[in-house]
C-alpha cells in the first residue's frame, strides 16, 4: 500500500524536479517539505485504512 501510494505523490514531484525551465523547478527545499507532506498523507491513509479494516471482522491484523 505505502509503495503505491509513494509511486503516485512521487512521479509528480520527479516531474517537477526535472523540469526544464529553471523558474518553474522544484527546489531542494520544497522537495523536502513535499516528501515529508507525503509521508504524513500515507501515514493517515494508513490509519484509515487499519480502521476500515478493523470493522470487517474478514480482514485478520
Amino acid at each position: 500500500m505505502n509503495r503505491i501510494l509513494r509511486d503516485c505523490y512521487e512521479d509528480e514531484i520527479f516531474k517537477r524536479i526535472l523540469e526544464n525551465d529553471p523558474n518553474k523547478r522544484m527546489t531542494s527545499t520544497a522537495v523536502v517539505n513535499q516528501l515529508k507532506t507525503i509521508k504524513d498523507k500515507i501515514s493517515g491513509k494508513e490509519k484509515e485504512l487499519l480502521q476500515l479494516c478493523a470493522h470487517d471482522s474478514r480482514f485478520d491484523l
